[in-house]
């Protein structure tokens, strides 16, 4: 999924890039994470960053808990346990 070529540097210099941008161009302290990402992948320089985008559309993408999951196990297991 990453650029070809891509080290860990360059992913290092890309967060760099991204943090003093979000720094400069928008309100961290009021705004929500996924505004604030949503805005770095609309900003003008977003194609300088393209691997930094790809992991915070990876991260944001993952569910923020598996209790709904769980509860669908739990609930199968109570229905056939009975």
């Amino acid at each position: 999924m990453l650029a070809v070529g891509t080290n860990l540097a360059t992913i290092r210099d890309e967060v760099e890039e991204a943090v003093e941008y979000a720094r400069k161009n928008l309100s961290i302290r009021s705004e929500t994470c996924q505004t604030i990402w949503y805005k770095l992948h609309e900003a003008p320089d977003a194609r300088k960053s393209p691997n930094v985008l790809i992991l915070a559309e990876l991260i944001l993408s993952l569910p923020f808990s598996n209790g709904k999951v769980e509860r669908i196990f739990c609930d199968e297991n109570h229905y056939n346990g009975s």
